[in-house]
């Protein structure tokens, strides 16, 4: 997850790798048993695969990381936020 993705690219594509940009969203998740599972049920309610996740913790924020396909991205976002699921907003991630 990149701030200026044009800048990131020529950087990559310069040292020889392929470059490849995805539309993702982020969870704010509680650290407990089922917190993950919360989310997923939400998602699955509509039928909306997940083509990849993974997690971090930055701080005291654990946050999953989801990429679902791109006619599906605003029906999850939607979807995650009417269960009150956190959405961690764009400025998290940049200065």
């Amino acid at each position: 997850i990149v701030e200026d993705t044009e800048r990131a690219k020529k950087a990559l594509n310069a040292a020889g790798l392929t470059v490849r940009e995805n539309r993702v969203f982020a969870v704010r998740m509680k650290d407990r048993l089922g917190s993950f599972n919360q989310v997923v049920k939400q998602l699955n309610r509509l039928d909306i695969n997940i083509q990849y996740t993974y997690a971090y913790k930055e701080l005291d924020v654990n946050v999953l990381i989801f990429r679902v396909g791109q006619d599906d991205f605003q029906n999850a976002v939607q979807a995650l936020q009417e269960a009150e699921i956190e959405i961690i907003e764009k400025h998290f991630f940049s200065d």
